[in-house]
């Protein structure tokens, strides 16, 4: 069995003369989300001309013990797979055991939670969900439709922050806009100028997150999924 969540225990002590006590105070530590399938356009790793391989997956660990709450995907787009490696490199450099320093680092680039038209909480997977397996399916290919499998079961399509999906189409004609490229101006968005290329890349961590016994929240090192290249339709070239 995968031990997930793990107590460790530091004795603190402190020394007022005359007086000398010793606390016992107790940090929890969450393992991270195992990635199952790896491909990496940025980088060219794995089989990105292969429809059928064009998607995230991982599973989650042990959900032993009270302190877990769930496991969440963070992504972000980019149009420069430089920047997306060069980005992917730093948050890993700081990816600490017994430290948010992964997660922190993540967010500071503006990397944002992934949801689905089914769910919307921040944790894509729940507690309630045990150890299973994830797929995620981020847009349509010739392979498979968009969507997010957990344990089995279909749980929507993937969602980005601003409601979107990531089946881009040059020539969206849709009255919400759904299908809109991403534009300069959207917050999970970096654009980079003097990339000529009209694809995207994609990249995803996944996090067990969960919340200690003083209602603060905690984080496993970010697992990183891998990065997806997706060409919209109708592009030009």
């Amino acid at each position: 069995m995968v031990v997930v969540l793990r107590k460790i225990l530091f004795y603190s002590c402190l020394f007022v003369f005359p007086l000398f006590s010793c606390g016992l105070d107790t940090f929890y530590y969450l393992n991270h989300p195992i990635r199952t399938h790896f491909i990496d356009a940025a980088t060219s790793a794995g089989d990105s001309s292969d429809p059928s391989l064009q998607y995230f997956e991982f599973r989650t660990v042990d959900t032993a013990g009270d302190v877990y709450q769930g496991t969440a995907v963070y992504y972000k787009i980019y149009n420069d797979p430089q920047k997306l490696q060069s980005e992917r490199i730093a948050i890993e450099n700081y990816n600490e055991e017994y430290s948010d320093r992964g997660i922190n680092t993540l967010r500071s680039y503006n990397y944002k939670l992934l949801s689905t038209t089914e769910i919307t909480s921040s944790n894509l997977v729940t507690k309630n969900d045990g150890v299973t397996d994830v797929m995620i399916y981020l847009y349509d290919t010739t392979a498979h439709k968009p969507e997010v499998i957990i344990g089995g079961t279909s749980r929507g399509i993937p969602v980005r922050e601003n409601d979107g999906y990531f089946t881009f189409d040059n020539n969206d004609t849709s009255a919400d806009g759904k299908y809109k490229c991403p534009q300069e101006n959207d917050s999970d968005y970096t654009y980079t100028a003097g990339v000529t290329t009209e694809a995207y890349y994609v990249a995803a961590f996944a996090v067990a997150t969960g919340m200690n016994t003083s209602l603060t929240p905690i984080y496993s090192q970010v697992e990183y999924l891998g990065s997806l290249k997706i060409t919209p339709k109708n592009a030009t070239s």
